[in-house]
Protein backbone atom coordinates (compact mmCIF):
# COMPACT_ATOMS: atom_id res chain seq x y z
CA UNK A 1 0.00 0.00 0.00
CA UNK A 2 1.33 3.28 -0.98
CA UNK A 3 0.50 6.70 0.30
CA UNK A 4 -1.47 7.78 -2.81
CA UNK A 5 -3.47 4.55 -3.17
CA UNK A 6 -6.44 5.78 -1.11
CA UNK A 7 -6.72 9.02 -3.09
CA UNK A 8 -6.60 7.12 -6.38
CA UNK A 9 -9.54 4.93 -5.30
CA UNK A 10 -11.61 8.02 -4.43
CA UNK A 11 -10.76 9.54 -7.81
CA UNK A 12 -11.87 6.35 -9.61
CA UNK A 13 -15.16 6.35 -7.68
CA UNK A 14 -15.76 9.98 -8.68
CA UNK A 15 -15.01 9.17 -12.33
CA UNK A 16 -17.40 6.20 -12.20
CA UNK A 17 -20.19 8.46 -10.92
CA UNK A 18 -19.50 11.05 -13.63
CA UNK A 19 -19.43 8.39 -16.34
CA UNK A 20 -22.65 6.78 -15.09
CA UNK A 21 -24.35 10.18 -14.99
CA UNK A 22 -23.19 10.91 -18.56
CA UNK A 23 -24.58 7.53 -19.62
CA UNK A 24 -27.94 8.39 -18.04
CA UNK A 25 -28.05 11.73 -19.88
CA UNK A 26 -27.13 10.04 -23.16
CA UNK A 27 -29.79 7.33 -22.71
CA UNK A 28 -32.41 9.97 -21.87
CA UNK A 29 -31.56 11.94 -25.01
CA UNK A 30 -31.78 8.78 -27.13
CA UNK A 31 -35.09 7.85 -25.47
CA UNK A 32 -36.56 11.28 -26.19
CA UNK A 33 -35.42 11.19 -29.81
CA UNK A 34 -36.80 7.70 -30.32
CA UNK A 35 -40.07 8.40 -28.44
CA UNK A 36 -41.04 11.54 -30.34
CA UNK A 37 -43.15 9.63 -32.93
CA UNK A 38 -45.11 8.21 -29.99
CA UNK A 39 -45.83 11.77 -28.82
CA UNK A 40 -46.97 12.63 -32.33
CA UNK A 41 -49.35 9.68 -32.18
CA UNK A 42 -50.81 11.13 -28.98
CA UNK A 43 -51.51 14.42 -30.73
CA UNK A 44 -52.91 12.63 -33.79
CA UNK A 45 -55.39 10.80 -31.60
CA UNK A 46 -56.19 13.64 -29.21
CA UNK A 47 -56.36 16.55 -31.67
CA UNK A 48 -56.56 15.30 -35.27
CA UNK A 49 -57.10 18.84 -36.63
CA UNK A 50 -53.93 20.19 -34.99
CA UNK A 51 -51.03 21.03 -37.30
CA UNK A 52 -47.59 20.77 -35.64
CA UNK A 53 -46.23 23.55 -37.85
CA UNK A 54 -48.70 26.03 -36.28
CA UNK A 55 -46.93 25.79 -32.93
CA UNK A 56 -48.24 25.31 -29.42
CA UNK A 57 -51.94 25.71 -28.67
CA UNK A 58 -52.85 28.68 -26.48
CA UNK A 59 -55.90 28.93 -24.23
CA UNK A 60 -58.04 30.76 -26.81
CA UNK A 61 -57.45 27.98 -29.31
CA UNK A 62 -58.28 25.45 -26.58
CA UNK A 63 -61.58 27.31 -26.05
CA UNK A 64 -62.20 27.17 -29.82
CA UNK A 65 -61.45 23.43 -29.90
CA UNK A 66 -63.88 22.85 -27.02
CA UNK A 67 -66.79 24.75 -28.56
CA UNK A 68 -66.26 23.13 -31.98
CA UNK A 69 -66.28 19.63 -30.49
CA UNK A 70 -69.58 17.70 -30.50
CA UNK A 71 -70.08 18.44 -26.79
CA UNK A 72 -69.47 22.15 -27.33
CA UNK A 73 -71.83 22.33 -30.30
CA UNK A 74 -74.49 20.55 -28.25
CA UNK A 75 -74.01 23.08 -25.45
CA UNK A 76 -74.32 25.96 -27.91
CA UNK A 77 -77.63 24.53 -29.19
CA UNK A 78 -78.86 24.08 -25.61
CA UNK A 79 -77.93 27.67 -24.76
CA UNK A 80 -79.72 28.92 -27.90
CA UNK A 81 -82.83 26.91 -26.98
CA UNK A 82 -82.72 28.32 -23.45
CA UNK A 83 -82.47 31.88 -24.72
CA UNK A 84 -85.29 31.33 -27.21
CA UNK A 85 -87.78 29.53 -24.93
CA UNK A 86 -87.17 31.64 -21.77
CA UNK A 87 -88.42 29.02 -19.33
CA UNK A 88 -87.11 29.01 -15.78
CA UNK A 89 -86.71 25.23 -15.56
CA UNK A 90 -84.77 25.08 -18.83
CA UNK A 91 -82.40 27.86 -17.81
CA UNK A 92 -81.71 26.16 -14.45
CA UNK A 93 -81.19 22.81 -16.19
CA UNK A 94 -78.84 24.35 -18.75
CA UNK A 95 -76.89 26.29 -16.11
CA UNK A 96 -76.52 23.16 -13.96
CA UNK A 97 -75.38 21.07 -16.92
CA UNK A 98 -72.82 23.67 -17.99
CA UNK A 99 -71.50 23.99 -14.42
CA UNK A 100 -71.24 20.19 -14.18
CA UNK A 101 -69.23 20.08 -17.42
CA UNK A 102 -66.94 22.82 -16.07
CA UNK A 103 -66.45 20.85 -12.84
CA UNK A 104 -65.68 17.65 -14.75
CA UNK A 105 -63.24 19.49 -17.01
CA UNK A 106 -61.49 20.89 -13.94
CA UNK A 107 -61.36 17.50 -12.23
CA UNK A 108 -60.06 15.74 -15.32
CA UNK A 109 -57.34 18.34 -15.80
CA UNK A 110 -56.19 18.59 -12.19
CA UNK A 111 -56.78 15.18 -10.63
CA UNK A 112 -58.11 12.44 -12.87
CA UNK A 113 -56.38 13.29 -16.13
CA UNK A 114 -54.64 10.39 -17.77
CA UNK A 115 -51.14 10.55 -19.18
CA UNK A 116 -52.44 11.07 -22.72
CA UNK A 117 -53.88 14.48 -21.83
CA UNK A 118 -50.70 15.58 -20.10
CA UNK A 119 -48.48 14.15 -22.87
CA UNK A 120 -50.54 16.11 -25.42
CA UNK A 121 -50.05 19.24 -23.28
CA UNK A 122 -46.30 18.67 -23.17
CA UNK A 123 -46.22 18.12 -26.93
CA UNK A 124 -48.12 21.35 -27.55
CA UNK A 125 -51.40 20.18 -29.09
CA UNK A 126 -53.39 20.86 -25.91
CA UNK A 127 -53.35 23.83 -23.55
CA UNK A 128 -54.52 24.24 -19.98
CA UNK A 129 -58.32 24.58 -20.07
CA UNK A 130 -58.45 27.48 -17.60
CA UNK A 131 -60.13 29.91 -20.01
CA UNK A 132 -62.61 27.25 -21.09
CA UNK A 133 -63.53 26.54 -17.47
CA UNK A 134 -63.92 30.26 -16.74
CA UNK A 135 -66.19 30.78 -19.78
CA UNK A 136 -68.31 27.77 -18.79
CA UNK A 137 -68.70 28.97 -15.19
CA UNK A 138 -69.58 32.53 -16.26
CA UNK A 139 -72.10 31.21 -18.78
CA UNK A 140 -73.64 29.07 -16.08
CA UNK A 141 -73.90 32.03 -13.71
CA UNK A 142 -75.49 34.20 -16.40
CA UNK A 143 -78.00 31.55 -17.48
CA UNK A 144 -79.17 30.58 -14.01
CA UNK A 145 -81.50 33.55 -13.38
CA UNK A 146 -82.37 34.02 -17.07
CA UNK A 147 -85.82 32.43 -17.12
CA UNK A 148 -87.09 34.26 -14.03
CA UNK A 149 -89.97 36.62 -14.85
CA UNK A 150 -89.15 40.27 -14.47
CA UNK A 151 -91.00 42.59 -12.07
CA UNK A 152 -92.93 44.23 -14.90
CA UNK A 153 -94.06 40.83 -16.18
CA UNK A 154 -95.32 39.93 -12.71
CA UNK A 155 -97.15 43.26 -12.35
CA UNK A 156 -98.89 42.76 -15.69
CA UNK A 157 -100.64 39.69 -14.31
CA UNK A 158 -102.64 41.75 -11.78
CA UNK A 159 -106.33 41.91 -12.66
CA UNK A 160 -107.35 45.54 -13.03
CA UNK A 161 -111.06 44.80 -12.77
CA UNK A 162 -113.83 46.71 -11.11
CA UNK A 163 -112.14 47.85 -7.96
CA UNK A 164 -109.42 50.48 -7.90
CA UNK A 165 -107.42 48.82 -5.08
CA UNK A 166 -105.12 47.22 -7.66
CA UNK A 167 -104.43 50.58 -9.30
CA UNK A 168 -103.56 52.12 -5.96
CA UNK A 169 -101.26 49.19 -5.18
CA UNK A 170 -99.50 49.59 -8.53
CA UNK A 171 -99.00 53.30 -7.94
CA UNK A 172 -97.46 52.56 -4.53
CA UNK A 173 -95.17 49.91 -6.02
CA UNK A 174 -94.14 52.19 -8.88
CA UNK A 175 -93.46 55.06 -6.46
CA UNK A 176 -95.95 57.44 -7.98
CA UNK A 177 -97.96 57.80 -4.82
CA UNK A 178 -97.26 56.95 -1.24
CA UNK A 179 -99.72 54.96 0.77
CA UNK A 180 -102.07 57.06 2.85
Amino acid sequence: MNFFGGAANINYRYNDRVISRMKQIFYNIVAVLVASPAFAEVCDKDRPRWDPSSGRINQFEELYYFFTSPLGIGLLFLIAATLYVKKRWLSVLCATLIFLIAALTTASWLWFGDEIIHAAHREGCRAAPLLTIAVLVLTSICLFPYGRPRVTERLNTIDLGDDFDDVEMLEVVAGIRTSS
